[in-house]
């Protein structure tokens, strides 16, 4: 596969398009291209995903691709990202396969911004690993806030239900 149809793949994921099952299709097709030339695409998507507002599509197709590099690109978008930047990040942390992605969500509960600690919460709560839940726990005792309570306090309902009350 050459430069040129990773180019191309490129260009159908980064393009505006409406939210309908060929609008899908074409952005699934682009990605199964970009998963296919990982060393042509990752790091055309990096330089993509650094941009000031990184398409959303970016950062997913970065998870996708599963590689640990794109760890830290992610992880600066979750904590310097405007407000969907955040949550997209989240996202696409939380889909990351590696577990270095996981480690930067229970990091970004640290975080100084509750949209982006609430984003790490749900983003945890999606990835579904219970090995969270002490980090949750640490989070819900910095903030007073009632919604963080209520969130973080689902996102540990949602890894471990027995321990949502404590």
């Amino acid at each position: 596969m050459s430069e040129e149809t990773v180019d191309e793949a490129l260009a159908v994921l980064m393009a505006p398009r409406g939210t309908g099952p060929g609008a899908r299709a074409a952005q699934d097709a682009a990605l199964d291209i970009l998963r296919l030339e990982p060393r042509i695409a990752h790091p055309k998507l990096l330089a993509l995903a650094e941009g000031v507002h990184p398409p959303p599509l970016t950062l997913f197709a970065l998870a996708a691709l599963g590689l640990p590099e794109s760890v830290p690109t992610l992880t600066r978008a979750l904590r310097d990202g405007d407000a969907p930047t955040v949550v997209a990040a989240a996202e696409a942390l939380a889909r990351h396969p590696a577990a270095a992605a996981g480690k930067a969500l229970e990091n970004a509960l640290l975080d100084a911004s509750l949209q982006v600690v609430l984003a790490a919460a749900a983003a945890l709560a999606w990835r579904g690993d219970a090995r969270a839940v002490p980090a949750l726990r640490a989070a819900l005792a910095a903030w007073s806030d009632e919604e963080a309570h209520r969130r973080i306090g689902e996102a540990i309902a949602q890894l471990a239900p027995a321990d949502a009350s404590h």
